[in-house]
C-alpha cells in the first residue's frame, strides 16, 4: 500500500527491505482489514477511551462473502449478485 506525498509515492509501512513493495502477496505477512461490521464494547471502555475500541481488541475473522462493504454502485452490484446466488 502506498501514500501519495506531493507527487511521489511513499510506502505506507516502512521497511529496511527496499524491495518489499515488489514482493508477491503470498510472500508478505498475513494482514487483516477492519470492515466495521461488528463492535462489541463495554460501556466502561467506551467512556475511558472515548472510542468504540479500547486498548485490548479481539479478532473476529470473517470470510469475504460475510463482510461485503458497499461504498459504490459496483460494490452494490457485487453484493446483489452474491445474495442472488445464495437465494438460488
Amino acid at each position: 500500500m502506498w501514500r501519495i506525498i506531493g507527487e511521489w509515492l511513499e510506502p505506507l509501512v516502512s521497511s529496511s527491505n527496499n524491495n518489499i513493495h515488489t514482493l508477491s502477496y503470498h510472500l508478505l505477512p498475513e494482514t487483516y482489514i477492519q470492515n466495521a461490521s461488528i463492535y462489541i464494547t463495554k460501556t466502561r471502555s467506551f467512556y475511558q477511551h472515548n472510542s468504540t475500541v479500547g486498548s485490548n481488541i479481539l479478532s473476529f475473522v470473517m470470510t469475504d462473502d460475510e463482510s461485503i462493504d458497499i461504498n459504490s454502485e459496483l460494490d452494490f452490484l457485487m453484493a446483489e449478485t452474491l445474495l442472488n446466488k445464495e437465494l438460488k
